[in-house]
């Protein structure tokens, strides 16, 4: 008869393997989906990584989308979406000149508006600084907001 292992051994096998498994799994993803992002915009990458992490496998992150709708045409940084699910999530990147620029913070605001009058709600906004010192917490409030309004459809509190 094998030696049968230490309870304590066989998890932390476990939690190796599976720890190797996620890390494939999103390095790939991120691999599919880094190039699509903006290339002069590393903060785009680093939340690119941290929704990987955050969101479920099922989640699909569409980096520079393009919205056409009635009355708005424009690229968003991501767009969120879940299968059979209507609702989405729109995740915008903000760097130095969306953030200094008055001309693009008005043009930015417009678009919101618009992009609200055609549907899209949800529209979370962060600076470059935000996402590069706090990408985890920025993750975990886009989580928050997709599982509660995208996944579950607004039936949950969207509390952010």
């Amino acid at each position: 008869m094998a030696d049968i292992p230490e309870a304590g051994d066989y998890f932390k096998l476990r939690v190796e393997q599976t720890k190797e498994g996620l890390f494939n799994m999103i390095q790939k993803r991120y691999v599919e989906l880094a190039p699509q992002t903006a290339e002069d915009s590393p903060p785009e990458k680093f939340l690119l990584i941290e929704l990987l992490i955050a969101l479920p496998v099922e989640a699909l992150i569409i980096p520079q989308a393009q919205i056409n709708s009635q009355d708005v045409s424009c690229r968003v940084d991501f767009l969120l979406k879940y299968p059979h699910r209507r609702n989405t999530l729109i995740v915008e990147c903000d760097g130095y000149r969306h953030q200094n620029d008055y001309h693009v913070i008005k043009a930015d605001k417009g678009r919101d508006r618009k992009l609200l009058a055609n549907n899209f709600p949800y529209i979370l906004r962060y600076t470059g600084d935000e996402i590069v010192y706090y990408g985890a917490v920025c993750a975990q409030e886009i989580k928050k907001v997709f599982y509660d309004y995208v996944i579950n459809e607004g039936r949950g509190n969207i509390v952010v």
